[in-house]
């Protein structure tokens, strides 16, 4: 029996050695305001929305990639026929400050959400 209870007493001392020990400096609002910053999940979730928006932010302003295509007519020896074809395409008419201001107003809108969820628990 004691084989059983040993090692668990072991593994719990340290939990209940430290819940008798009481905090050497008191606790601040703006301390506990951060604490819950850093804990709420729902805080959590919309900063790394706002990470991810800056990425899609980032995204929308390279251009895109070019494509590379074979392709290949007939399979006889002496008619065979080759094509390769490269392409790039072409935005016009502001088609990218177009996608990267779509994109920041997304963020924009991210930025918001997080102001207005801290603002809450702040209230909370």
């Amino acid at each position: 029996m004691y084989k059983f209870i040993l090692p668990l007493w072991i593994a719990a001392w340290p939990a209940c050695a430290q819940a008798g020990v009481e905090p050497s400096v008191p606790l601040t609002l703006p301390a506990a305001l951060a604490l819950a910053d850093e804990g709420n999940p729902a805080l959590a979730a919309a900063r790394h929305e706002v990470l991810a928006l800056d990425g899609a932010v980032q995204q929308a302003g390279v251009l895109p990639n070019p494509s590379l295509s074979v392709e290949r007519v007939d399979t006889r020896r002496a008619s065979r026929e080759t094509t390769v074809l490269l392409s790039q395409p072409l935005e016009l008419g502001g088609q990218r400050a177009a996608r990267v201001q779509a994109a920041q107003r997304g963020r924009d809108g991210a930025v918001a959400l997080l102001a207005q969820r801290r603002a809450e628990l702040r209230a909370e």
